[in-house]
């Protein structure tokens, strides 16, 4: 999708002219529903048509000329569309946007001056997506907030650092010394985890960032110590789009991780 910016710049770029501005709902999934979002278009668009039987020539051409090049850009899609919806906005000499969106859309036919933006900017707030990760020094799990539902993504374990750990403190006992004089094997055990639990925050750090992208927001929440870790672990690209959370628990359910999460990543 666009960004905010990107909107904002196109609707600009498009405020004087003539524009034909198409939403389409492409959420079937029946096969008895099978072609039902162009039915849909076809009906929008002669509708639209139909609007300006009073308006000249001039402008029916237009008008048509910008149809054909929206449905020039779904002429490749079959049955149904490959995403939850489809947008364009065109002029009678070129399409300026036409692509599949991820957010469920209204169906809408328009021609008018200037692009009808406020089904988009409805469906940006949606598909702003928030990470939310919950750890402590032994697990963490990631979620992803996106349109009101939460699914769990990640979940990583330090236990399977201190295995990695464990099998090269074993291989490196014919060649070297490991570990510290004097130190106990409670010690070791002690500064394995530590170890392991500071390799979790690394791995969960890039996730995380992989996971929020450009424009995601992040929830953190856990155990202190740990929430610390990781917010200076994540990538200076996030400043500014990470908050702490106290009341998240690593051992939350799906649900109660969406109703903590769910007001704040809605305003």
């Amino acid at each position: 999708m666009l960004t905010h910016d990107g909107l904002l710049e196109l609707h600009r770029e498009l405020a004087n002219a003539p524009v034909l501005s198409v939403y389409v709902d492409g959420n079937q999934h029946d096969p008895a529903e099978r072609s039902t979002w162009r039915l849909q278009l076809e009906h929008g668009l002669a509708e639209a048509r139909r609007s300006l039987a009073a308006a000249g020539p001039e402008e029916i051409a237009s008008f048509d000329a910008a149809a054909r090049w929206v449905e020039h850009e779904l002429k490749g899609f079959d049955a149904f569309l490959p995403d939850q919806a489809f947008v364009a906005f065109a002029t009678a000499d070129r399409l300026a946007y036409g692509e599949t969106v991820s957010v469920r859309m209204p169906n809408l036919v328009r021609w008018a001056r200037g692009s009808a933006v406020t089904p988009y900017v409805r469906g940006l707030k949606q598909e702003r997506s928030v990470v939310v990760t919950l750890l402590d020094s032994q697990r963490a799990r990631v979620f992803l907030y996106q349109d009101g539902a939460v699914r769990e993504t990640d979940d990583l374990r330090a236990d399977t650092f201190v295995g990695d750990l464990t099998d090269s403190e074993a291989s490196n006992r014919g060649a070297v010394v490991t570990g510290q004089r004097g130190e106990t094997s409670t010690d070791a055990g002690r500064r394995y985890l530590q170890v392991a639990a500071e390799r979790l925050v690394k791995e969960l750090a890039r996730v995380v960032a992989q996971r929020a992208g450009d424009h995601g927001f992040v929830v953190v929440g856990g155990t202190a110590e740990m929430e610390t870790w990781l917010r200076d672990a994540l990538p200076r690209g996030l400043d500014g789009r990470v908050s702490i959370e106290p009341s998240l628990q690593v051992e939350m359910t799906e649900s109660e991780v969406r109703e903590a999460v769910g007001a704040s990543a809605c305003s």
